[in-house]
C-alpha cells in the first residue's frame, strides 16, 4: 500500500512536536509524515455546534486531512500522542490493495470498550496473527505471523488517533462530514466517525495486532479539555489497549497492572473470574 503521512500538532504543543519528529527521525521516517498545524477551534465560527473549542478543532483538523488527502494516494492521520514501533510503517505498507478495496477507513488501532464481546472478538484476530506466539521477542523484533483486519462495525469504538484514509473514498468521506458540519457538529470526530461506521455509511477495518498505540503520558495531559476522568481508571483503559499493540513494553504494562493493584482494599476479590477469563481468552477455550 502507497500512502502519505500527516501528523496533527497544535502550534502551542511545541514539546509534543519535537516528540513526533524524534520519533519519525528514530524510525527513518521524516520525509513520509508532515506536519498539520491543527485548527484553533476558538477561530472557528460556528454557533451552532454543541462542541467546545477543543473538540471543534480536533473536527475540524482531522476533516482538512482528509479533504487534502495524499496527493492520490492514501493517506495516514495521526495525532500528535501516537507510538510507532519498529513495525508500524512495514507492516502498514505490506496491506495490500484487496484489503483497501475492502474498507473505507483502515484503524492501526482504536480505544477498546468495556465490552466482553468486543474484547473477545478482538482477542479472537490478535490471536490468529501469531502476535500472542512472538510476545516474548523484544518490542522491535516482534513479526506476527500476519495482520488480522477485523471489521469494527459492531464494536463501540472510539478514539482516531491513527487511521488511514481509501483514497478512492475520499471524497465519500468528505460528503458525510460535510452533511454534518452543515447541522453543525454534534459529536466529535471519533464518535461521529463510530456512528457512520454503525450506521453503515462508512465500513471501518482495523488491524490486528494494533500496529500503534498512544503515549501513557497523553492520557493525563490531553490537549483536550479536562473531562473529569479518574486517573486510575484512565490507567485501566490504557493498558486493556496496550495489550493488543504490537510494540507494547510487556514489564511496563505489568508493573502498571501491578500498581493499579496493590491499591485495592481486596486486590485477590477477582482471583476465579480472573482465571476463568484466563482460560476463555486461551487457545483452549471452545464457544458452546
Amino acid at each position: 500500500m502507497d500512502f502519505a503521512g500527516r501528523y496533527i500538532n497544535m502550534a502551542a504543543s511545541a514539546e509534543r512536536r519535537a516528540q513526533m519528529e524524534a520519533q519519525f527521525g528514530r524510525l527513518g521516517l521524516a520525509d513520509r509524515y508532515t506536519r498539520f498545524n491543527a485548527v484553533d477551534g476558538q477561530s472557528v465560527a460556528n454557533t451552532q455546534s454543541p462542541l467546545s473549542a477543543a473538540e471543534l478543532g480536533c473536527f475540524m483538523s482531522h476533516y482538512h486531512c482528509i479533504v487534502e488527502g495524499g496527493g492520490g494516494r492514501h493517506v495516514h492521520v495521526i495525532e500528535d500522542d501516537v507510538v510507532f514501533s519498529a513495525q508500524t510503517v512495514p507492516l502498514l505498507a505490506v496491506t495490500t490493495d484487496e484489503v483497501m478495496d475492502q474498507c473505507d477507513i483502515l484503524f492501526t488501532d482504536i480505544f477498546v470498550p468495556l465490552n466482553m464481546n468486543a474484547i473477545f472478538n478482538l482477542m479472537e484476530f490478535y490471536r490468529a496473527s501469531g502476535a500472542i506466539a512472538v510476545r516474548h521477542a523484544p518490542p522491535d523484533q516482534r513479526a506476527p505471523a500476519c495482520i488480522m483486519y477485523a471489521n469494527i462495525r459492531p464494536i463501540e469504538f472510539a478514539g482516531a488517533t491513527s487511521y488511514v484514509v481509501n483514497n478512492n473514498s475520499r471524497n465519500k468521506i468528505r460528503r458525510l462530514l460535510d452533511r454534518e458540519m452543515a447541522q453543525g457538529p454534534s459529536q466529535p470526530i471519533d464518535m461521529t466517525i463510530r456512528k457512520l461506521v454503525n450506521d453503515g455509511e462508512l465500513t471501518a477495518l482495523c488491524t490486528l495486532p494494533f500496529l500503534t498505540s498512544i503515549r501513557p503520558d497523553s492520557i493525563f495531559n490531553t490537549t483536550m479539555a479536562e473531562r473529569g476522568q479518574d486517573k486510575a481508571s484512565e490507567m485501566a483503559f490504557f493498558l486493556l489497549r496496550s495489550y493488543f499493540f504490537v510494540g507494547k513494553d510487556e514489564a511496563y504494562l505489568k508493573a502498571e497492572t501491578d500498581e493499579l493493584a496493590s491499591g485495592l482494599a481486596d486486590p485477590d476479590f477477582m482471583d476465579t473470574m480472573l482465571g476463568a477469563f484466563r482460560f476463555m481468552f486461551s487457545e483452549k477455550f471452545r464457544q458452546f
